[in-house]
């Protein structure tokens, strides 16, 4: 069985996987890798010429040591591309780093997750590694610990996937029943039980917060580093930021991020401090936010029309906090 592989997941947006591929391809040590991309069917007759494009980009792109473009012939949708891709490639491989069209990577990335799979692979108190860092105002002067599990470029190994409980309802029922269940919300700062809860009816079809959900219950631990090596660039409008993704943007940190062996594995009170500020803070930003632009008639006219437009990750955020509904509506 071979050791680490790249996957990424793609769809119909060629400059983002453009980009995502040339940072990929600008890492030292990316030709060492085999990179594996799953293109998604186009969904609409009308993307199926953007999708054409983009296989036709990845499979022309080089730079790495093989590279396979596997072409789904239906749309799966994100969260069952990424599952069954996933099992699919640790039918080969122990290690996996795993990215999506609109996560560009630091020149140093693929550096970190090599020495977190590798120094890490055989302590199962963790469960995956980060490439995202959040904005946090703490600044930390190493890489550290938190509980759970992340989606924005990140990596793990064959014996904890395979593991993995994809059962929403039986998640949900076993963190109803946990006794520290308020932090899996960090305190009510993060709708993460409401996004599961939603799963579960059907509201929403995220595998992240499965993966989020198995790995808090297991106590299992992600290591984040203290620097983002992760830029989503997912959260804009026709190729511009908006006002609500430039919440969660970055200084792509464009320097090596060494790990110490010394690195204590237990969660960091402190960077869980930090995230939940970080949560506490942007909730009331986004609330005020959107408070604006309810005050306008023409809002709830265009409301669903913006959905389309926004990660389904704050759609969620937003319903919560300023509709207190589904996302369904």
């Amino acid at each position: 069985m071979n050791d680490t592989v790249i996957v990424l997941f793609v769809y119909k947006r060629i400059n983002h996987t453009r980009k995502v591929l040339t940072a990929l391809r600008d890492n030292d040590n990316s030709s060492n890798f085999d990179l594996i991309v799953f293109s998604d069917a186009a969904k609409l007759e009308r993307d199926k010429l953007a999708v054409s494009n983009v296989r036709e980009l990845c499979r022309n792109f080089g730079g790495f040591k093989s590279s396979t473009l596997i072409c789904r012939d239906k749309n799966l949708g994100l969260s069952e591309s990424v599952l069954s891709g996933i099992d699919e490639v640790f039918n080969v491989y122990n290690k996996v780093i795993v990215l999506e069209d609109d996560l560009v990577p630091s020149d140093y990335f693929l550096e970190f997750m090599s020495q977190a799979l590798e120094m890490f692979e055989n302590d199962t108190r963790v469960g995956s590694i980060s490439g995202y860092q959040y904005p946090i105002e703490n600044k930390f002067e190493k890489p550290f610990f938190l509980r759970g599990a992340d989606c924005w470029g990140w990596a793990t190994w064959r014996d904890r996937w395979i593991n993995f409980e994809r059962s929403g309802e039986l998640l949900l029922s076993r963190l109803d029943s946990s006794p520290d269940r308020e932090l899996f919300d960090y305190n009510g700062a993060y709708p993460y039980k409401k996004m599961l809860f939603d799963r579960v009816k059907g509201k929403n079809d995220s595998w992240a917060i499965l993966w989020h959900a198995h790995n808090w219950l297991e106590s299992k631990l992600i290591l984040y580093p203290n620097h983002s090596l992760i830029d989503n660039i997912g959260n804009d409008n026709s190729g511009e930021n908006s006002g609500l993704g430039s919440l969660f943007d970055i200084e792509l940190h464009q320097h090596m991020i060494t790990l110490s062996p010394a690195l204590n594995v237990v969660e960091s009170i402190e960077g869980r401090k930090s995230l939940e500020l970080f949560f506490r803070k942007n909730r009331k930003e986004l609330k005020n936010f959107w408070a604006m632009l309810r005050s306008n008639q023409q809002f709830t006219k265009y409301w669903k029309a913006l959905k389309r437009l926004m990660p389904d990750w704050m759609v969620l955020l937003m319903q919560r906090i300023v509709f207190k509904k589904s996302a369904s509506n």
